[in-house]
């Protein structure tokens, strides 16, 4: 695929500092993160004795809420989405019956669409989920990734269509019904880990992480996405993760500048309501 653009004048940072709870380890999978500084680093160290499979996160500066707060079921029929991330899913519980859904994934720009499974439980061969790729949103000569459909209980590896626009389709017969599937979606190829070097992330969302299976020994890679000139705060949101506890690290880091102008307005608001209290 051909190089990004070039991204619009950004926001200056000339200090980072470590979000709570930074750096991260272990295998529970942090909370989504959001950050209004003008830039977020991500940067993965491990050391040369236990590899683990590592993490995977997107990154997303559009405007909206929480990526993993953007989530379409099944109970809509076929949907388009012109978002840069979200969550597609049957819904909660067991699929129902004959269920027949499908999406459009259309994120604004991409010349890439990932998509990538973080629940997969169907009846083998019988409920299915299809994924397609397309030249625009009519769909109308979709091409089948590698795998597709995908059913059973093996999670397939991390899809990426060098397409703007991704059709996916859920389907079930009236036989079994089981949890179903649940994707994460994003405008973006993946960012690997690039040891030893920061990789600029050109938004408005990118999909990160240390590759395809365990980690490298002595990783240290970094990304840095720049909060654009009068965009939303930059969201971060974990889809996997296991290291090493203790000793390979995931560290999250913002604009220090942000940091204190956030907590000066909390600092003021606090104030604000102790005097209140006063005069009541």
């Amino acid at each position: 695929p051909p190089p990004p653009p070039p991204p619009p004048p950004s926001d200056e940072c000339d200090t980072m500092q470590g979000v709570v709870g930074s750096p991260f380890s272990g295998s529970k999978r942090p909370a989504d993160l959001a950050s209004s500084s003008a830039a977020l680093r991500v940067r993965f160290t491990s050391d040369d004795v236990e590899h683990a499979a590592g993490f995977l996160a997107i990154l997303d500066a559009a405007p909206g809420g929480l990526y993993s707060s953007r989530e379409y079921d099944c109970t809509h029929g076929e949907s388009v989405l012109a978002q840069s991330s979200g969550v597609l899913s049957d819904g909660d519980g067991d699929y129902a019956p004959n269920a027949a859904c499908a999406w459009t994934v259309a994120p604004p720009g991409a010349e890439a669409v990932s998509l990538v499974f973080t629940r997969l439980d169907t009846e083998p061969d019988y409920d299915t989920v299809t994924v397609e790729g397309c030249s625009d949103s009519s769909c109308s000569s979709p091409v089948s990734v590698p795998g597709s459909p995908f059913s059973g209980r093996d999670l397939p590896p991390v899809i990426t269509a060098h397409v703007p626009v991704l059709r996916v389709a859920f389907a079930s017969d009236g036989r079994v019904q089981r949890p179903g599937f649940k994707a994460a979606f994003v405008g973006s190829a993946m960012v690997p880990c690039a040891s030893g070097d920061e990789v600029p992330v050109y938004g408005p969302a990118a999909l990160i992480g240390d590759g395809p299976g365990d980690y490298s020994a002595n990783s240290d890679c970094q990304w840095v996405m720049e909060r654009q000139t009068g965009a939303g705060p930059t969201k971060l949101s974990f889809l996997e993760f296991e290291t090493e506890r203790g000793f390979d690290l995931v560290h999250v880091e913002e604009c220090a500048e942000g940091v204190v102008n956030v907590r000066r307005k909390a600092d003021k608001t606090k104030r604000q309501q102790a005097l209140a209290k006063e005069f009541e």
